[in-house]
């Protein structure tokens, strides 16, 4: 066996196997030092009907205010601030909150804007509350058939019960 001459660089084939295996170890370490952040989640299909259902609790609590002779008005009040609480829970489920101090993208616990102010009749303050309600109904009907299986049914007796309280308004 000859050896190589002194001074002169040698790359044999153990050296080669050697910066093969390195590389190949190296290359998923450096990919993942340069991949791109993951992308911000999308939205939950359920936030606009958790709106909805704060927006109508806040607008029932506010004509129940102004006009305490309308008696239905406090059981909308209740029974959509129970529709948000129920929506919240299940967002919430699916994507827990994020811990305080780091940034949410769309969190679910933010208050409503304040109530508009009822009209100053009775009657006009039922109505707007009647087109809120309708407008509730026909955003969870249509979502009904779009939602997993699992969430068909919170979706579905959201639809129903603004129903009801249609009728009873």
């Amino acid at each position: 066996m000859t050896s190589p001459p002194q001074g002169r660089f040698s790359f044999g084939r153990r050296r080669l196997l050697i910066a093969g295996v390195l590389g190949a170890l190296a290359a998923p370490v450096l990919t993942a030092c340069t991949s791109e952040p993951p992308a911000e989640p999308e939205p939950d299909v359920l936030e606009p009907l958790l709106a909805s259902a704060r927006a109508d609790a806040a607008l029932a609590e506010a004509v129940a205010s102004a006009h305490p002779g309308l008696a239905a008005v406090a059981l909308v009040a209740s029974d959509r601030a129970e529709h948000a609480e129920a929506l919240a829970a299940e967002i919430d489920r699916v994507a827990p909150p994020v811990p305080e101090g780091e940034e949410s993208a769309a969190p679910s616990s933010a208050s409503p804007p304040p109530p508009p102010e009822p009209p100053g009749d009775p009657e006009a303050a039922r109505q707007e509350l009647l087109a809120a309600v309708d407008a509730s109904r026909e955003q969870a009907s249509a979502l009904v058939a779009t939602v997993p299986g699992f969430r068909v049914g919170l979706v579905a007796a959201v639809a129903a019960s603004c129903a009801t309280l249609h009728d009873v308004l």
